[in-house]
């Protein structure tokens, strides 16, 4: 299943063989529309500045991002990202970026986008 923030539908399908997709509405799946807004204008759109990362991540050279505690050393690989969890005033564009070492330890960082650059 997909979920289409953009559109408010839920694409449902197989994706071999020329299968066939099925959209529903929230409301047709049990989802309740929220009482009030959240306050997050942010959409999944808005953090293309993760793009290239994401893409490194997906052909499993997250090795190469160099993301290194500096406190310890440690060198870290990205393992997910989540989006839109803290807008605020101050950095309304931040992500929370989940790493790992080799060794399987976990840690987590908040990133936002470089102000010059592509990300």
């Amino acid at each position: 299943n997909k979920f289409n923030a953009e559109d408010d539908v839920i694409t449902r399908g197989v994706m071999a063989h020329g299968a066939t997709t099925q959209s529903l509405s929230p409301a047709e799946i049990g989802l309740k529309p929220r009482k009030r807004s959240s306050g997050n204008k942010n959409r999944p759109r808005d953090y293309r500045w993760l793009e290239a990362t994401l893409e490194t991540m997906a052909r499993n050279r997250g090795s190469t991002l160099g993301c290194t505690d500096l406190a310890t050393g440690a060198q870290f690989s990205p393992v997910f990202f989540v989006v839109g969890g803290c807008p605020n005033r101050w950095c309304g564009m931040q992500a929370v970026m989940y790493c790992a070492t080799s060794a399987c330890q976990l840690d987590f960082w908040w990133v936002k986008p470089s102000k010059v650059g592509s990300g």
